[in-house]
């Protein structure tokens, strides 16, 4: 377990760190336009790459395909640290996510494969613990090498931290998940990765890049469903499918998975835009970004660790689940009335609150999704939850992006005095708009703060969704040993 956690420090990290300096690193080699590729890239890649991970693992052993999914997340983060321009970046980004996919998806299922579910929460809410202190770590060190050295280091500082986790993982790791002899499904992950990449860009470029019923788009569209559906295809007919499909019968994981996504939409949104509140609308440094961000993050670690806990000692989890569900919904309504008014302190009450809720509902739906299925199925039916989480959480933040460029585009077009300066180009700089002389800098941060308030509006009937399916999680005893039977309720 320490060397699984080393790992998710480093993932939790990279995911963190890279929010907080958005402004800056955007500010340098690009447009707002590109903002939301720094964080799509990887998603992207982490989405379609995370299941072929669980499958490898399955066939190939968890040790070495953990190490080579953290050696490929190391030189990834070298290459970010080497781009010249926004291109090369978003390139480096989603070779990086390659990486984190594995990372995401093997944790656990080697977490799955030494600790039976009943005694997983506890080492659940650690993961989740450790995570929250490498997301506490992200914004506070983002904002420092920001203000104090170069946006390059936040790439840098993942070399001699990945280089540690991945000696603590090859010593740890002997022996866990054994390699078994199979194929792997190389078709089947060709057409599924065709398919994942042609539904996240279709959401991704619709309504930016190309209108929504352009050729493009609606091709993009089409091929998804067509290999989509090819896809299903080929996976009952092979012997060692990489998503069997009766994993997706499962009522559980479909379930958790659900909540999982949309719990990932608003985390990941929050973490997007709320540095981006303080230190466009508010005029924070991207240091006291940081630490302002920071209580979302030990709001998460706090309610992880307790929750795991709780539900070790006592099997339960679904009034918990539900409470987190309605946490969520309650920010939702904070996260819409954002203004250029709002003060530091709301912002950190609305954080910690999300913090908590997130800190519920990630390691009780692990925990679901994973008392659901056999053990032999445990490294896919993960990879399952990472990859059908990522696909909804890209797909919810692609949204909230959208409405945000939108809303801002519409916000300063009557605006006098931009010297012939787009919306995009000034708010990637919070200096830029430091410069502006009232009124118009008032004007400015004023359709800012309406912008992101208004993308949160996608979160709403999302977290209305959320506590519907907590409702319908049936809550199944956990199981106290890894070789027990499968619950029957799913």
């Amino acid at each position: 377990m320490t060397g699984v956690m080393a790992g998710m420090f480093l993932a939790a990290l990279d995911q963190t760190i890279v929010a907080t300096a958005l402004p800056s690193l955007v500010e340098s080699l690009g447009g707002l336009h590109q903002i939301t590729w720094v964080i799509t890239a990887y998603m992207l890649s982490t989405t379609v790459s995370a299941a072929l991970w669980g499958k490898i693992s399955d066939l190939r052993g968890r040790r070495p395909t953990y190490v080579s999914a953290m050696a490929i997340f190391i030189g990834a983060s070298v290459l970010c640290s080497m781009a010249q321009n926004m291109p090369q970046l978003i390139a480096a980004r989603a070779l990086q996510g390659i990486g984190g996919g594995g990372i995401q998806a093997l944790a656990f299922a080697i977490m799955g494969d030494v600790l039976s579910p009943r005694h997983r929460g506890r080492y659940v809410g650690l993961m989740s613990g450790t995570f929250a202190m490498g997301s506490v770590a992200g914004p506070l060190a983002g904002g420092f090498f920001v203000d104090h050295a170069s946006w390059r280091w936040i790439f840098l500082i993942n070399v001699p931290l990945g280089l540690i986790a991945m000696v603590i993982a090859r010593s740890a790791l002997k022996g866990v998940g054994a390699p078994r002899p199979a194929r792997l499904d190389v078709k089947g992950a060709l057409v599924l990765s065709i398919a994942v990449l042609s539904l996240l860009l279709g959401a991704v470029l619709g309504g930016k890049n190309f209108a929504w019923l352009s050729p493009v788009i609606v091709g993009l569209f089409m091929s998804a469903l067509a290999f989509g559906w090819l896809f299903m295809r080929i996976e009952h007919r092979v012997p060692e499918p990489i998503l069997a499909p009766h994993l997706l019968k499962s009522r559980i994981l479909m379930l958790s998975i659900g909540i999982a996504a949309i719990s990932s939409v608003m985390f990941q949104s929050a973490g997007v835009y709320l540095p981006l509140f303080l230190q466009t609308v508010r005029g924070s440094s991207a240091t006291r970004s940081g630490i302002l961000v920071a209580p979302l993050m030990f709001g998460m670690a706090a309610a992880s660790i307790t929750v795991g806990r709780r539900v070790s000692k006592t099997g339960r989890y679904r009034v918990m689940l539900l409470a987190g569900t309605l946490g969520m919904l309650g920010v939702t309504f904070g996260l819409m009335s954002l203004n250029n008014h709002t003060s530091p302190v709301v912002v950190i009450t609305m954080m910690v609150v999300l913090g908590l809720a997130f800190g519920v509902v990630s390691p009780i739906v692990n925990l679901s999704a994973q008392n659901a299925m056999p053990v032999e199925h445990l490294g896919a039916a993960s990879s399952a939850l990472v990859t059908l989480r990522a696909l909804g959480a890209t797909l919810g933040i692609a949204a909230v992006g959208a409405v945000v460029l939108s809303r801002l585009s519409a916000g300063l077009a009557n605006l006098q005095g931009l010297n012939g300066l787009d919306g995009e180009h000034l708010v990637t700089g919070p200096k830029a708009i430091a410069a502006l002389a009232e009124p118009l800098r008032g004007q400015v941060t004023s359709a800012m703060a309406r912008a992101i308030a208004s993308g949160f509006w996608v979160c709403l009937p999302l977290a209305l969704t959320a506590i519907a399916i907590a409702w319908l999680l049936p809550e199944v005893p956990l199981r106290s040993t890894t070789a027990e039977s499968v619950p029957s309720h799913e």
